[in-house]
């Protein structure tokens, strides 16, 4: 009877995806999903380098297993590539050269990604891939200052942000490496777009399904050619998780170092009795671990080894306003542990007005980054009490609007303009001058003249919890 019952569920596991392991009691364990390995599924993997490539038949070589190896109709030319390797990219002129294969055959779910480095982006195509669904080709497409999941539509179907606002060509900055990920996902019925391994937004879903004869084409279609270099590009006949697109990303990118998490670091307080100027209980001068003596004075809150906490009414403020604390790209950085659900409107764990503050909505329990200028970013994960949260808000004029929740990207919105830094208020730790307060813990608070990666968040996360 126990073999038989180990046995279904095994099926019912496979059949969803979820992983599973019998221990020695033989007792079922359940895990993650089966995808653990992001190389499963991938059907195209062609590394555009000079050690990739037969120069008397102008081949790449495919090194997934499906052998799908690609061609490039003029004699490839290479370039530096996002590694800093001398030939390890291909340069595209923006009106020839492409590399090509015949079709691979795809269902209804797939993933593609690449590296490529424009230095121009009007009308541009990175990848034209065939359909039998729409008749025609689709391809991630720069055009009209869009950023577009094109089928034939013209500029019919660009991507958003959250926030329901176009995604900007101008997001995308030239002559720099990116990792592009277009995940065509039939579950969420979204095209979903991610650069350098966090998720921008996403465009309405369009079915991959194809098995025509027709070409396939790394560095876009005749008229639209791609102007810049392609290191390599992957294809995926599933839908990649947001974690899976960020290792892909991490595998194929020089890893930064631990030291890179201290530059751009302006303030880092970590709220606790190892780092304090003076022993007054309910009085101490907490300590900015920066060069640039952001210190702060304590009023009420009750210090310990690991933490601050926070009745209420206690608050740590008179850190002085310093331009250095208005940056004009921002991270905000710390951890909460909350108590008790908001009394008031909403409940303001930390706040820099006008400028920038970290809150909570009543009730809802929703964490949210409020930027003065720029608007709100909500999370779509609420907090539970009594538990220790990691929330980071980012923000550049150039890329938008991110939150983070525990590691993971939970919210985001385009850019919208500069912040507008006012000195109405110093900054102040547990609540908003104006009287709303926090009620619970908080440690580790960082803030960055930067925004951090995705990649560096998760680090962070990892570093810290």
């Amino acid at each position: 009877m126990k073999k038989g019952i180990i046995i279904i569920l095994g099926i019912i596991i496979l059949a969803t995806g979820a992983a599973y392991m019998v221990n020695a009691a033989g007792v079922v364990l359940f895990g993650g999903n089966l995808h653990r390995d992001v190389n499963d599924g991938l059907v195209l993997d062609v590394t555009l380098a000079s050690d990739n490539y037969a120069s008397s038949t102008k081949t790449f070589t495919d090194n997934s297993r499906g052998s799908n190896h690609c061609v490039s109709t003029n004699a490839a030319v290479f370039t530096v590539d996002n590694y800093g390797k001398s030939t390890g990219a291909t340069i595209f002129n923006g009106t020839t050269n492409v590399i090509t294969r015949s079709t691979l055959n795809l269902g209804n779910a797939a993933t593609f990604s690449g590296w490529g480095k424009a230095d121009a982006l009007t009308t541009r195509m990175l990848w034209n891939h065939p359909t039998n669904s729409y008749g025609t080709y689709f391809d991630l497409f720069f055009g009209n200052n869009l950023i577009l999941m094109n089928t034939g539509d013209g500029y019919g179907n660009p991507f958003k942000y959250d926030d329901g606002t176009n995604i900007p060509m101008s997001a995308v900055s030239l002559n720099v490496w990116h990792h592009y990920v277009v995940v065509l996902d039939p579950v969420a019925n979204k095209s979903l777009l991610y650069v350098d391994g966090v998720y921008w937004g996403s465009a309405v879903y369009k079915n991959p399904t194809s098995n025509t004869s027709r070409v396939f084409s790394i560095g876009g279609a005749t008229s639209y050619r791609w102007s810049g270099a392609i290191s390599s590009l992957k294809i995926h006949n599933r839908a990649l998780s947001a974690k899976e697109v960020l290792n892909l990303y991490g595998s194929s990118k020089p890893k930064f170092v631990s030291g890179s998490l201290q530059k751009g670091l302006v303030l880092d307080m970590p709220l606790t009795s190892n780092w304090t100027k003076s022993s007054t209980a309910g009085s101490q001068i907490m300590t900015d671990r920066t060069p640039y003596s952001n210190d702060g004075k304590n009023y009420g809150a009750v210090i310990s080894s690991d933490f601050a906490s926070f009745d209420g009414n206690d608050y740590i403020a008179d850190i002085v306003s310093k331009s250095i604390l208005e940056p004009a790209s921002i991270t905000v950085s710390s951890w909460i542990n909350m108590d008790t659900d908001a009394p008031l409107a909403r409940n303001i764990w930390l706040t820099k007005w006008h400028g920038y503050s970290m809150e909570i909505q009543a009730n809802t329990r929703i964490p949210y980054f409020r930027l003065q200028g720029p608007g709100d970013t909500y999370s779509n994960t609420a907090l539970t009490l009594g538990e220790w949260h990691h929330f980071v808000g980012t923000y550049d004029s150039a890329v938008g609007r991110r939150v983070y929740l525990d590691g993971n990207l939970v919210g985001s919105g385009g850019p919208n303009g500069a912040i507008t830094h006012t000195r109405d208020y110093p900054l102040n730790i547990g609540r908003y001058s104006g009287g709303i307060y926090f009620k619970g813990k908080i440690k580790n608070v960082k803030i960055y003249d930067r925004a951090l990666s995705a990649a560096e968040i998760l680090s962070l996360y990892d570093k810290e919890r």
